[in-house]
């Protein structure tokens, strides 16, 4: 799936996936990761890396995504989650409907969950995900 997403284009996909324990159901955490790769290819370009990693945490499992694209404007961490917000960068080099990180959030809190995203210094973006473990 990671190779189709990232098709043909001159970006590094490292994919660090481990066995890991959640209440969401394989094909959910499949879709989610979907989700925050077409991301990730969307706002990168030539050259960039995009990094992806599951492992299992105190509680559940993390999914992280990170890449080397052109990352979001400080403050705009919280607001890149809601329906149909998109930033001023994004704006301006790619079209979107600013829907499939807030779809990912949904996904993530229906099960009791967290996701967050994070600048990634010197540039870039990092959406990291908490699903919770079977109890």
């Amino acid at each position: 799936v990671y190779g189709d997403i990232i098709g043909d284009s001159n970006r590094t996909l490292i994919a660090n996936v481990q066995s890991a324990d959640t209440v969401m159901e394989q094909e959910k955490v499949k879709q989610l990761t979907i989700i925050l790769l077409e991301n990730a290819v969307k706002y990168t370009g030539d050259g960039d890396k995009i990094k992806v990693s599951l492992k299992s945490a105190e509680g559940g499992c993390i999914l992280s995504v990170a890449d080397t694209g052109i990352g979001i404007a400080e403050g705009d961490e919280e607001k890149i989650f809601q329906r149909f917000y998109r930033g001023e960068n994004a704006q301006a080099t790619k079209s979107g409907s600013g829907l499939g990180l807030a779809i990912a959030r949904n996904t993530v809190e229906e099960i009791g969950g967290k996701i967050y995203a994070t600048r990634n210094i010197p540039k870039g973006l990092i959406v990291t995900a908490f699903l919770p473990g079977r109890s």
